[in-house]
C-alpha cells in the first residue's frame, strides 16, 4: 500500500514540474517578445515544439509572419510545428486545423496552396459550426426551378411580322422564330444588274425584255433557332441562328417579237437577292411578366436588319 502511494506522489510531483516547466518556457518566451527580442523569444517556444505545445506553435508562427527577418533560422523549426500541427489536426483540434489554414495558405514550412487552406478551412467549420455545413448541403439540394416561358411578336423592316416562342429555367434557355413580310409572291424569271441596268436572266429569244422604271418588290422569311442567357433579373441575351431569303422583284414588260404581245412581269433580281444562314443577337429588358428587346439579323452577312420586339413571360 505504501509503495502504491509513494508511486503516486511521485507520478503527481512530475506532472507538477512538467506542467512548470512548460509554464516557464511560454512564460520566458512571453516576457521576450513583448520587448521585441525574437531571437530569444523563438529560443523559449523552441522548447515547447518538443511537446507539440499548440501555444508555443501559435507564437512561433506569429513571429514567422511578423519578423522576415527571423525566418531564415526559423525553418526548421516551423517544419516541426507543421508536422505537430498535421498530428493535432488528425484528433480534430481546431487550433490546429485553423494554423494549418495559415500555413498553407502562406506557404509556411510547406508550399503556397490555396486549394489545402480552403479544405482546412471547410474542415474548421465543420467541426465548430456543423449546422452550417447541414444548411449548406439543403441549399445545394434545393429543387430547380420550373421552366417558365414566353412568347411575344417581332418587327423589322424587312420582316414586319415574327413570332417568337420559348422558356427559361434559372439562367438558360431556348427559343425559336419565324418572321416574313406575308408578300408570297413568286417568279419563274431571274435578272441581274448589268452595265447598270437589269438584264434577264436566260432569256427567251424570240421575246424582247424592258426593264421598268417602277418600285421593286420584296420578299423575305426567316426561321431561326437559339441560346437565351440571363444575366439578371432584368437583363437577357440571346443569339440564334437558321435559314431565310430576301428576294427584290424588278418589274419588267415582255414582249412577244411574233404577234407584239406585251405581258408585265416579275423576275427574281439576283444581285440584290440573298438567302442562306441567319444569323441574329437581341438584348432583352424584363419587367416582370412583360418584356421588350431590340436587336437585329443579317442573311448571308449580305445586309444587317433592325428589329424591336415585346411579349409576356408565362
Amino acid at each position: 500500500m505504501n509503495r502504491i502511494w509513494i508511486m503516486m506522489v511521485f507520478a503527481l510531483s512530475a506532472f507538477c514540474l512538467n506542467a512548470q516547466q512548460h509554464a516557464t518556457y511560454n512564460q520566458k518566451g512571453d516576457e521576450a517578445l513583448q520587448q521585441k527580442d525574437y531571437t530569444s523569444a523563438r529560443m523559449w517556444y523552441g522548447e515547447g515544439i518538443g511537446y507539440c505545445d499548440i501555444y508555443s506553435i501559435e507564437k512561433l508562427t506569429d513571429i514567422w509572419l511578423e519578423d522576415e527577418n527571423m525566418r531564415p533560422s526559423m525553418r526548421n523549426l516551423m517544419t516541426r510545428c507543421l508536422k505537430c500541427l498535421n498530428d493535432k489536426a488528425e484528433l480534430n483540434d481546431t487550433t490546429a486545423i485553423k494554423l494549418l489554414v495559415v500555413y498553407h495558405a502562406k506557404g509556411i514550412a510547406t508550399p503556397n496552396s490555396d486549394t489545402i487552406a480552403e479544405h482546412w478551412q471547410n474542415k474548421y467549420e465543420e467541426l465548430t459550426n456543423p449546422y452550417a455545413i447541414y444548411a449548406n448541403n439543403l441549399i445545394a439540394k434545393k429543387p430547380k426551378e420550373p421552366m417558365s416561358f414566353f412568347a411575344g411578336y417581332t418587327y423589322s423592316t424587312e420582316m414586319p411580322v415574327g413570332l417568337t416562342f420559348g422558356g427559361l429555367q434559372e439562367k438558360a434557355g431556348w427559343y425559336v422564330r419565324v418572321r416574313s413580310d406575308l408578300s408570297f409572291r413568286t417568279t419563274d424569271y431571274a435578272c441581274k444588274l448589268e452595265n447598270d441596268a437589269s438584264a434577264i436572266v436566260d432569256p427567251d429569244n424570240n421575246k424582247t425584255y424592258q426593264a421598268l422604271d417602277m418600285s421593286n418588290k420584296k420578299t423575305s422569311f426567316a426561321g431561326t433557332a437559339g441560346f437565351i442567357y440571363k444575366f439578371t433579373d432584368w437583363l437577357y441575351a440571346s443569339v440564334g441562328v437558321g435559314y431565310g431569303e430576301r428576294n427584290l422583284l424588278s418589274p419588267f414588260t415582255m414582249t412577244d417579237n411574233t404577234s407584239g404581245a406585251k405581258e408585265f412581269i416579275w423576275c427574281n433580281n439576283q444581285t440584290y437577292s440573298s438567302k442562306g444562314a441567319v444569323g441574329e443577337l437581341d438584348l432583352t429588358l424584363r419587367f416582370n411578366y412583360v418584356y421588350v428587346s431590340v436587336g437585329g439579323h443579317t442573311v448571308n452577312f449580305d445586309y444587317v436588319d433592325l428589329n424591336a420586339g415585346i411579349g409576356l413571360f408565362f
